[in-house]
């Protein structure tokens, strides 16, 4: 009964099955079921409707009764546990618009108006004593006649003939039903009955005594899922399964199952607040914090968080990678507990998506990632409010480290991880999530593939004003490990310090072992750099550089970079330029593109750095930036220096060039990376002519990318293929010999066959076919001979293109597929994220996949991360597609349709200069479905035909009309 993942809502009726305790059922439930159990007493059968969009978001009356003689209800603290559940519910999901309290007296009745007059609420919380004498009465004073009917409540609070909200919960005992456990004659829809004649709705009341104490981790779990958008019925079902785990009362009472349910409506399977619609994207994190762990509150973000795990969330708030020592082999129940109270902190702080990862035993880390998933996905509700990350799971349990790479590009992520990955493609994974995530790994202790990441403690065992009082104590030994980079022993820290040894032990606690050595905890590390001085970080920061310059930096890559990053926070560009032209001079032509790049990061934080620079390193930096698409401050230095050799010359138009080139679309660009490409080349041969060393392998370099632009931009084929083909016969001899004239002739190899493929009629023929795959084989020959990986995925790329192109799709999605995974994604994400929206749409094309917009939604997002020309024109494409599909299916998907094209159409706007003939007919299908899903008649696609932009666009097209195009293209 239980095994589909959504709730299942019990209609209860009037008739004898009103006598059933069903809410009590929930106890014999699998715990990790329990929440899918939701009776709905249904009040009046014969006028149900449907009620699932409130016109506001929420604002809640939450009214507090008056104690009577009851000595264990104390009315200021259900005021301030009411006020807690409502400020994490409106933190956590941001459907809380406003909420007020107030003390329901019988003697101030005329605040409790007033408030509401001015609230205008559509829920109201009553927390008090309740009694059925002879309807139901809520307390308002100590007298015997101190009691109120909530019909004269109601009416007392909103006036004819303004309606009464349509949500009402009672959390008072007997209001509901009679106070004694065992008796069921019930007659619990008198409360509905009397406000539903005022615009009542749904009521949530108690069918028997409920104790205080039971209040807090039930009401927590309520409020936290009806203002996430759970219908009230199903709401109760999760109070109910969080009062069965939280244990909080074990005397054998049922208080329980007190809370249910009565409406008018039927049942929905959400309610939107307002325009937000239903779920937020971090509610997922109820279900993955809460389900089957030994704090299920977690869940609701309401749970006591400690001092250690506040701090840690703070910490880890903050967007980085982090590893999180145990202290014990594996992941035991405490340090379980702590990542998922961080979590927990987190998700109510900042409401991001948060995923805790805890995988069960397995071979290897792929394994148990996968196995994690299967069990976390079971615990998902696959409505609304989870179907991204479900989704994303979904694809964990089935692809493994694929699936966890889509997880990680949802926006602002935060990921937990409970064990320690065991391959470096699993790291770099890890390291590949979106801007603005988290990552946590948590284990006993760091690998090496951690030892960039930041350090820091699951289980501290130093307060934060211990943390403070051993800044005091030893203020320079702290100054010295809270700006290191790296790991130190504590006797160089006391030499550095000039201390004895003894002194710098207080720091030990607060401390990751790495090797022997010592690594201040991040948590730790930031508190020290708030309150020690200035100038003892200033000292602790030239302690570091004299000790790493004390050693052969040159050789030691890492040393560098902290020593360039030490110069910088001190402001002496200057003396971190004079590091790096030194380090150059002795071992720069080891350096790879990921530490140059690395280098480029750190020198670009100082204008002071780059000026000093010899041209040397400084182009080899730039050159690392723009092969890693960090294009916009690359141009901005360059554009900034000139140089005096014809070489360098050379090298600094060729890289504007490709900068212009991934920046084509913005007016002026096109033009200006031609004019860029012309100047390397005449730069080059100056350098030929002048007789440089290694001057003619660089200009047939710049050939080939003037040949691209004519074929990728102009489409002069034949042009650029002669080119291609001179290229190739001048580097043929030593095309083997070294990296540099392997990757010119795998390059040519490569363009020469699309310079065949693309103008070549679908399905290609034989002779086509063969011309293009003999010219792809002949580059990969050239690059494996080499080790260039990355030419070499590009190559395949374009073989899978060729299969395509020949129907072949089950070689296509061969070569697809290992362009989309592990290696793929560490050495050419740009690439790999391409090769997999490609390969997602073959899927969909030949029917091994069905079409759903999380999935495409979870690639543009991965694609929108790249600032290439490329990725831009998929992501276009892909909008087109996507809208197509959405298009035909529903109302709702026609308006994720209209959106995406919507968007495509601000980016031409923002993009003129996208101006190829594919570009042209891009614009097209996008001013053709807006005119159709819009229903404009025909106004958007005649005004898109006068415009300048339809200038490229097949004559045959613009004798057709929108419809036309929309529907017959693609």
């Amino acid at each position: 009964m239980f095994e589909d993942r959504e709730p299942m809502v019990l209609r209860v009726g009037s008739g004898d099955e009103a006598s059933v305790p069903w809410e009590a059922f929930q106890a014999e439930i699998n715990p990790l079921n329990r929440h899918k159990l939701a009776p709905l007493r249904t009040v009046d059968q014969g006028r149900n409707f449907s009620f699932s969009a409130v016109p506001s978001r929420m604002r809640v009356l939450a009214l507090v009764g008056h104690p009577g003689a009851e000595r264990a209800f104390d009315p200021q603290a259900a005021q301030d546990l009411l006020a807690a559940a409502l400020s994490a519910a409106r933190a956590a999901s941001g459907r809380i618009e406003r909420f007020e309290l107030a003390q329901l007296r019988d003697d101030s009745l005329d605040v409790v108006v007033a408030c509401a007059e001015a609230l205008q609420p559509n829920v109201v919380i009553y927390f008090g004593h309740g009694r059925r004498a002879p309807g139901p009465e809520v307390r308002t004073a100590a007298a015997e006649n101190g009691w109120m009917a909530v019909s004269a409540l109601a009416q007392t609070l909103f006036a004819a003939p303004k309606a009464a909200p349509p949500f009402w919960i009672f959390w008072a005992c007997s209001l509901g039903e009679d106070e004694n456990q065992p008796s069921q004659q019930v007659d619990g829809s008198a409360a509905l009955s009397t406000l539903s004649q005022s615009g009542g709705i749904a009521v949530l009341a108690m069918r028997s005594r409920i104790r205080v104490r039971a209040a807090r981790p039930m009401l927590e779990a309520l409020l936290g899922s009806f203002a996430s958008g759970e219908p009230l019925e199903v709401a109760a079902a999760v109070c109910r399964a969080a009062a069965l785990s939280a244990d909080v009362i074990s005397d054998g009472r049922m208080d329980y199952a007190a809370p249910a349910v009565w409406s008018l409506t039927d049942p929905v399977d959400a309610i939107s607040w307002g325009d937000e619609p239903a779920f937020p994207a971090s509610w997922v994190a109820v279900r993955l914090l809460s389900g089957s762990n030994e704090l299920p509150a977690l869940g609701n973000g309401l749970a006591p968080v400690d001092e250690a795990s506040s701090a840690l969330a703070q910490t880890w708030a903050r967007p980085g990678r982090y590893f999180a020592a145990t202290g014990s082999a594996g992941i035991d129940a405490a340090s379980r507990s702590r990542l998922l109270s961080v979590g927990a902190a987190i998700r109510r702080d900042t409401g991001r998506p948060v995923v805790p990862i805890i995988p069960r035993a397995g071979a290897t880390f792929d394994q148990r990632l996968r196995l994690w998933a299967e069990d976390a996905v079971r615990q998902l509700d696959p409505r609304h409010h989870d179907r991204e990350i479900a989704r994303a799971l979904g694809d964990v349990r089935d692809t493994g480290l694929n699936g966890l790479a889509r997880l990680l590009a949802i926006p602002d992520v935060v990921l937990l991880l409970g064990d320690v990955p065991d391959t470096p493609i699993a790291w770099d994974v890890l390291v590949g999530a979106g801007p603005g995530s988290s990552i946590v790994v948590a284990g006993s202790a760091p690998p090496d593939a951690a030892r960039e990441w930041a350090m820091d403690q699951l289980m501290p065992n130093s307060a934060r004003d211990q943390v403070e009082a051993i800044a005091r104590a030893e203020p320079l030994g702290s100054a010295i490990l809270s700006v290191s980079e790296r790991a130190m022993t504590m006797h160089k820290v006391a030499q550095m310090a000039g201390v004895d040894a003894g002194r710098v032990d207080q720091l030990d606690p607060i401390c990751v072992r790495v090797a022997g050595q010592r690594v201040l905890t991040e948590t730790a590390r930031r508190r020290m750099l708030e309150c020690l001085p200035p100038e003892t970080i200033a000292a602790g920061r030239r302690s570091c550089i004299t000790l790493l310059l004390d050693q052969p930096v040159a050789y030691d890559f890492g040393a560098l970079i902290e020593v360039v990053r030490h110069y910088v926070a001190l402001n002496e560009g200057i003396s971190g330029a004079e590091a790096v032209n030194a380090a150059w001079l002795a071992a720069g032509a080891g350096w790879t593109v990921s530490d140059r790049s690395r280098l480029f990061d750190a020198a670009s934080r100082s204008r002071t750095v780059l000026d000093e620079l010899h041209d040397a390193p400084f182009l080899a930096i730039i050159e690392a930036a723009i092969l890693v698409q960090k294009l916009g401050l690359a141009r901005t230095m360059l554009e900034r220096r000139e140089f005096r050799a014809a070489g360098d010359r050379a090298r600094k138009n060729a890289m504007l060039s490709e900068c212009f080139k991934a920046d084509v679309a913005n007016p002026g660009s096109q033009a200006e990376m031609r004019r860029q490409a012309e100047a390397a080349v005449a730069n080059a041969q100056a350098a030929v002519e002048a007789n440089i060393p290694g001057a003619a392998i660089e200009l047939l370099q710049y050939r080939l990318n003037l040949a691209r632009i004519s074929q990728y931009f102009d489409h002069n084929y034949e042009g650029a293929l002669a080119t291609y083909y001179a290229i190739r016969d001048e580097i043929r001899p030593s095309a083997y010999e070294d990296p540099v004239s392997a990757h010119l002739f795998a390059a040519a190899c490569r363009n020469a066959a699309e310079c065949i493929l693309d103008p070549a009629p679908r399905p290609v023929d034989g002779a086509t076919l063969d011309r293009a795959e003999a010219l792809v084989q002949e580059g990969l020959e050239a690059a494996r001979a080499r080790g260039l990986t990355e030419v070499e995925m590009e190559l395949s790329y374009t073989r899978a293109r060729i299969a395509e192109a020949a129907g072949d799709d089950q070689t296509a999605v061969g070569l697809l597929t290992d362009l989309s995974n592990g290696q793929a994604v560490r050495r050419y994400p740009l690439l790999a994220a391409i090769a997999a929206d490609r390969l997602a749409w073959n899927a969909v094309r030949t029917g091994r996949r069905n079409f759903t917009w999380e999935d495409q939604r979870a690639r543009l997002r991965s694609l929108s991360l790249f600032d290439h020309a490329w990725a831009q024109r998929v992501v276009m494409n892909g909008r087109i597609r996507g809208a197509r599909w959405l298009a035909a299916r529903s109302v709702a998907d026609r308006k994720i349709a209209l959106a995406l094209l919507e968007e495509n159409w601000a980016d031409i706007q923002r993009l003129p200069g996208l101006t190829g003939d594919d570009d042209a007919c891009r614009v097209a299908e996008t001013a053709a479905g807006l005119d159709v899903l819009a229903g404009v008649d025909g106004k958007t696609w005649a005004a898109f035909l006068a415009s300048p932009q339809a200038a490229r666009v097949p004559d045959p097209w613009k004798r057709q009309g929108a419809a036309e195009i929309w529907e017959g293209r693609g």
